[in-house]
């Protein structure tokens, strides 16, 4: 990749913030769950090997393995969010 005609890039870094669970497993190569505060990373999810692109939508959400990820991001969210506002967290 050049930018402006300078030298190539060696990595390339694109940040996401989603609003809804669903569009980042089906665009992103990776999730990260960051704790509530401070602010670190709590999880990284490789999506780019459950899911290599190209992607189809269909075929990512009928999928198991969308099912086991939505649910894992999820349930840590959940957690987190819990743990900021003083609610009992209820594991199963």
């Amino acid at each position: 990749m050049f930018i402006w005609g300078r030298r190539p890039l060696k990595t390339r870094w694109t940040v996401n913030l989603k609003l809804k669970l669903d569009e980042a497993i089906v665009l992103a190569d990776r999730i990260l769950v960051m704790t509530a505060r401070p602010g670190r990373i709590k999880d990284i999810c490789d999506v780019s090997t459950i899911f290599p692109r190209p992607r189809r939508v269909e075929q990512v959400k009928s999928s198991p393995l969308y099912g086991e990820l939505f649910g894992r991001v999820w349930g840590q969210l959940r957690q987190e969010v819990l743990e900021a506002t003083g609610q009992p967290v209820v594991t199963r």
